[in-house]
């Protein structure tokens, strides 16, 4: 899967919706790379969010990318 961001929004963190929008698959793919150790976590509080270049830097040396939604 080739992901790129640029630098200005690379460190931001995203929300699991805005993320599976940003890779272009469904929430719940996002909570099931989550609950396979796929993708890093950061938690805020209660709150769970995602390091997007963390994300990207993680799937890039993944040789099974997420399932496309339809």
């Amino acid at each position: 899967m080739a992901i790129q961001t640029n630098d200005s929004s690379s460190h931001r963190l995203l929300s699991t919706a805005e993320l599976a929008t940003y890779l272009g698959v469904s929430v719940s793919t996002v909570k099931r790379m989550l609950r396979d150790d796929q993708i890093p976590v950061v938690r805020v509080r209660s709150l769970i969010r995602f390091d997007l270049q963390a994300v990207v830097e993680a799937l890039a040396g993944d040789p099974s990318p997420p399932r496309r939604c339809r």
